[in-house]
This record gives C-alpha cells, sequence and structure tokens, in this order.
C-alpha cells in the first residue's frame, strides 16, 4: 500500500496495514515493491508481524518504526546504522498516559496527539545518537526531553512538526539540507539560546515562539517565508538577519520579541499586521523596497525606536500602526505621493509629533502637509534622496578610509556591529553593497 506523498517521497500512512482498521491481523510479513522513504507510527498495528516483535525499537525497511513497549529511566537511544527515518511519535506508543500541568494521567487508547502535551515516555531517556544516513525525522519526536544537546547528521533532510517542543535543548545546529522548519517545530524550548539553520528557506508558524532564552539564529541568507508567530515571545532575540532572498513574513512574526536590529532584504513586498508588535527594544528598521503596504499595528509599542525609513514603493498604512513609538523622531519616507493611512485613531497617536521629523522628497512636502495623518507631524522637510545618507558608518567625525573598511567588512560578514550595520546602508535600500560604496568614496571626494 505505498504511495507518493506530497514531497514526491514513497510512504506507508500511519494505517496502511493497521488491523484496527483494515482488519489484517494475518499479515506476517512485510513485502515491500519498493524501499520507504516515509512510514507512519501505526502502520502495521496489532498485525502477527507486529505482535512478534519484542519490546524495544522496532525497525522496518530502513525505518525506526516504533519504541514498542515503556522506555527505561535514564535510556541512553542509540540508532542502528542504515536508519533512513524515524516514523511520527517514535516513542509515544503506545499512548498510556500523559502529563497534563504537571501532573500524569492515564489516557484512553487511540488518544490523538497534542503540540501541548508533554508525553510520559520522553523525559525518561537521557541521550540520543542519529546516524549518518539518517533523512527523516517525523513529528512528535522529542517534546519535552529533558536531553540538553543533540548532534544531527549531515544527511538529514527533514524534520517534522513540534519535533522538540518544550525540550530543554540549548543549542541547535542543522545541515544545509534541511529546508523547511514546520508548525512549532523548537516552539516553547526556554533553554535553546543558539539556532544555526544555513539551508533553511521556509520557516513555518509558531517555529521558536516562546523560546525565552534564544539569542542567536543564523540562516546564511536563504530564508525565503516566515510563518506567522514565528518568533513571538522571544524576549532575549536581539537581531535577525534575513539578507538574501525573503519574500514573504506573515502576521506577528516577530510580536513581543526582543529584537534591537531585523534586517530585511530588497523583495519583501508587504510588512504584515502586527509583524513587530510590541517589539518594545527594536532601535531602528529599512523598509526596503518594493514593500507596498504596512499592515495594521506593525510597530505599535515600539517604544524604543528612534528611526525609520519607507520605500518610495510605499502605498498604505495600516490602523495604528505607530502608535506608543515614544521615542520615533526621524521618518525618512521616499515615497513622492504620501501613502494612504487607515483608522480614526492616527498612525502616529501617542507620538511625540511636536519634535518628530518626516524626511520627504523634493517637491512633495505640500502634499504630506495636507495629507491625513502625515500632516499632525510637526517638522515636514523635503531632502533629495540621492544625497541622503551619513557617510560616517564608525561616528568618528569623519568620512574617511576607515568608513571603507568598514562597509568592506558588512559585505564579508566580519568586524562589525548591528548599529554600524544600519548606518552602512547609506542610500537605504534595505542592503549593504557597491552602491553604498561608491557613496562613501564619493562623499570623501567632494567634502560632503
Amino acid at each position: 500500500m505505498c504511495r507518493t506523498d506530497e514531497r514526491g517521497n514513497t510512504a506507508v500512512g500511519i494505517y496502511d496495514w493497521s488491523a484496527r482498521v483494515f482488519g489484517l491481523q494475518e499479515l506476517v510479513r512485510h513485502q515491500a515493491s519498493c524501499r520507504c522513504d516515509l512510514c507512519g507510527d501505526q502502520a502495521f498495528e496489532r498485525t502477527a508481524w507486529y505482535n512478534a516483535q519484542p519490546d524495544g525499537p522496532v525497525y522496518l525497511d530502513g525505518w525506526a518504526l516504533v519504541y514498542k513497549g515503556e522506555v527505561p529511566e535514564d535510556a541512553d537511544i542509540t540508532f542502528e546504522a542504515g536508519t533512513i527515518g524515524i516514523s511520527d511519535e517514535y516513542f509515544l506508543h503506545p499512548i498510556d498516559g500523559v502529563f497534563l500541568n504537571g501532573s500524569y494521567s492515564p489516557v484512553n487508547e487511540g488518544t490523538g496527539s497534542q503540540p501541548d502535551v508533554i508525553y510520559k515516555q520522553i523525559p525518561r531517556i537521557r541521550s540520543v545518537k542519529l546516524p549518518e544516513g539518517l533523512k527523516y525525522i517525523d513529528s512528535y519526536f522529542l517534546p519535552g526531553t529533558r536531553i540538553t544537546e543533540i548532534d544531527f547528521p549531515s544527511t538529514l533532510e527533514y524534520i517534522g512538526r513540534s519535533s522538540f517542543g518544550n525540550s530543554e535543548i540549548t543549542r541547535l545546529t542543522l545541515p544545509k539540507s534541511v529546508k523547511t522548519l514546520p508548525l512549532r517545530v523548537f516552539a516553547e524550548m526556554r533553554k535553546l539560546r543558539r539556532v544555526e539553520a544555513p539551508g533553511v528557506t521556509e520557516i513555518g508558524d509558531a517555529a521558536f515562539q516562546n523560546c525565552m532564552s534564544l539569542e542567536t539564529v543564523n540562516f546564511g541568507g536563504s530564508v525565503q517565508s516566515v510563518g506567522k508567530n514565528v518568533f513571538y515571545n522571544t524576549p532575549s532575540l536581539k537581531t535577525v538577519d534575513f539578507t538574501g532572498s525573503l519574500r514573504s513574513a506573515d502576521e506577528m512574526a516577530f510580536t513581543r520579541s526582543g529584537c534591537e536590529y531585523v534586517f530585511i532584504p530588497s523583495g519583501l513586498e508587504r510588512i504584515s499586521n502586527m509583524m513587530f508588535y510590541q517589539c518594545e527594544n527594536l532601535k531602528s528598521m529599512v523598509v526596503p523596497d518594493p514593500v507596498e503596504s504596512i499592515g495594521n499595528f506593525a510597530f505599535y509599542e515600539c517604544g524604543d525606536m528612534e528611526r525609520i525609513v519607507l520605500p518610495s514603493t510605499l502605498q498604505t498604512i495600516g490602523e495604528a500602526t505607530f502608535v506608543h513609538c515614544a521615542s520615533l523622531k526621524e521618518i525618512y519616507c521616499k515615497a513622492k505621493t504620501p501613502p494612504t493611512t487607515e483608522g480614526d485613531v492616527g498612525i502616529f497617536a501617542y507620538c511625540d509629533k511636536k519634535n518628530m521629523v518626516l524626511y520627504v522628497p523634493v517637491g512633495s512636502g505640500e502634499a504630506y502637509r495636507n495629507a491625513m495623518h502625515w500632516k499632525s507631524i510637526g517638522n515636514i522637510v523635503e531632502v533629495d534622496y540621492g544625497e541622503v545618507g551619513d557617510c560616517d558608518i564608525d561616528a568618528d567625525g569623519q568620512v574617511d578610509t576607515q568608513d571603507i573598511n568598514l562597509l568592506i567588512n558588512m559585505q564579508l560578514g566580519v568586524n562589525y556591529t548591528p548599529e554600524q550595520r544600519l548606518l552602512g546602508d547609506v542610500n537605504t535600500d534595505g542592503s549593504v553593497d557597491v552602491a553604498d560604496l561608491n557613496r562613501i568614496i564619493n562623499a570623501m571626494m567632494t567634502g560632503q
């Protein structure tokens, strides 16, 4: 009963040969016409073949199908060489009980999995060793584990949803072959401090939600899409760099994170609703072309944000976008036509509008002074955006070769601070590149 799944893998589903579903109690031996790439944990449940397996690891066609029976206390688990995949809920079958709110409760057989449940088996495991050649780890592998570290093989390609949620692992290094981080894969890992995932292109909803100790994430410039609530409530996270090919970021992606700087490359088309909601430590932001819209409450209560650059492509700004941004002093809006604004409260409500400066393109000042919500800003200044940009990147009072060297280091990815990286984007296009270098050289030659 092999078939092809949505990823193009040959699969035996969760109940495909299960006696519970198909009454195949007489199945004694599995004869596959192909080597399975995926195999569900209950695919052979209650068959004669399964019943004949001893307690402990059950393997089939290169798959670690299930850990049969109870896991011993302080177990050291080593998966055998040649294992290509680990089935979903590997340690959670049979489901004879769960921890809910810290206490054990028996449950009826067949109870479905829940991302927020810590199962009885997992906390008993002391260590896990994964072999080279392993390609797949399916869902709910080690939720709630007490192990503090795990080494992933270089061959790993896939990790399923909620595989490590609510665990005590402190550091994760994924091989470049892992392209997707699915729903809640590392959520609630309150001791996780650092993540290296250089090949990831897609980050699913709530992947790092409530990772309270997370400080550093490195994605290697490959991320194309970010789901909802990905970094929700990550107060220790300071900087996220999406330099590369980011195309979409969903609602509340950074809500209540501790980020001071988030670097977004040119290519993103929308700042979603509540994307940076209550990011109280956010210092500055460059919204690059071709962003056309900023959603509702996108920067609501970003209390430390002092400066934001808005792109020439911007057309609409949602309701209450900059409300309670008490420190906001400089807005660089490169759009010649004032972007339309939504809501009755005002996008700059509870800001210090009297001491705020709005820099707009030459010839656009009058339009902004008459536009809804924009006209509430006390000082609107026309500037030539071909000349905007402080080229004194190291803030030593002069533009010189040290600024050039620092900009080169930024392009090489070495020896610079997030503050300097922000200043390095002197033409405010969302990236540090040759155009910025040329601007600095020109400033040195002209003395501007």
